[in-house]
């Protein structure tokens, strides 16, 4: 009896422990986000499309307040190429 409320006391310590460190990360990591009209929302930010090159590679075409970029991801890494910008004619269709 003694054992098992042994193991409880030690079970709730390391469950309050781990809900301190949790909180502690949190607190340490938490982003800023400047309050000004350029905050980015989940509107903001839209895929447009995407190209395979290769096995978990592609290029996309992402659209971030009014402007487009042209971005190659992979599985451990995501690399900005350039910002696409339009051309009078082409984009309207001519």
């Amino acid at each position: 009896m003694l054992e098992e409320i042994v193991k409880s006391v030690i079970f709730l310590i390391l469950l309050a422990l781990g809900g301190y460190f949790f909180l502690f990360f949190r607190k340490k990591h938490w982003f800023v986000v400047a309050k000004d009209s350029q905050n980015l929302s989940a509107d903001s930010v839209q895929v447009i499309s995407r190209l395979p090159i290769g096995s978990r590679q592609y290029l996309a075409v992402v659209r971030c307040n009014q402007q487009k970029f042209l971005i190659g991801v992979s599985s451990s890494v995501v690399t900005s190429i350039g910002e696409i910008r339009s051309v009078k004619g082409i984009d309207q269709g001519m």
